[in-house]
């Protein structure tokens, strides 16, 4: 008998994500505030106004991983890439974009034939809502359908709003960062069930994005 340490977090305990996470928080805090690091479990994510504060900021975030005892493999890091996957999104100078591969997902989502099928594309296309115009407007039969009290029927109407929000998908949005020097402007809409509003940015080719 004796007393065992792991070296390394364990996999598959409940705790384990939240306090990796924990960790990481308090070791790139300050980093994090300037907005110059992002962080999620062990996806760093660095992005600077230019290469020579990248740099910087890359080797500070090597140095307090060595000084922690925590190591990033080479062959999953990925160096001045001129985009990058991070939590389901593209993010690259552009702007932020969905990742193709969830776009094809919702878009050859089968129509749904009960409640369930509902809550799970509801709980894939919910992540994105922030770059799909009037999202919430567009998703509310659909959301209605999860109701305990709501009796399922799936109609021409549930259809023609299911079929509107994998279109939306399709018209492949971006999320882009404000520019202050640029013609930006803010749009409302209203309905009896919700309301909502958006920050539009017009962009370089003449099109208005939202920031």
């Amino acid at each position: 008998m004796g007393a065992f340490e792991p070296t390394v977090m364990f996999f598959g305990l409940t705790n384990s994500p939240a306090t990796f996470q924990t960790m990481m928080n308090k070791l790139f805090r300050d980093l994090v505030n300037t907005g110059k690091v992002a962080v999620f479990i062990d996806d760093i994510l660095i992005g600077t106004d230019d290469e020579e504060e990248r740099d910087k900021v890359v080797e500070e975030v090597l140095q307090r991983l060595m000084n922690n005892d925590l190591f990033a493999k080479p062959e999953k890091c990925e160096w001045k890439p001129s985009e990058m996957g991070f939590l389901g999104c593209i993010i690259g100078r552009k702007g932020i974009k969905m990742e193709e591969r969830k776009v094809k997902d919702v878009v050859e989502w089968p129509t749904p034939k009960y409640v369930k099928d509902v809550q799970k594309f509801l709980g894939l296309a919910n992540y994105y809502r922030r770059i799909i115009e009037k999202f919430a407007s567009i998703a509310k039969p659909l959301h209605a359908l999860t109701k305990k009290d709501k009796k399922w029927s799936w109609g021409d109407e549930e259809e023609d709003f299911f079929s509107a929000l994998k279109a939306k998908f399709m018209s492949h949005p971006i999320l882009v960062a404000p520019e202050l020097d640029k013609e930006l402007k803010v749009e409302s809409d209203a309905l009896a069930y919700t309301m909502g509003r958006e920050l539009s940015m017009k962009c370089e080719d003449g099109k208005w994005r939202p920031v």
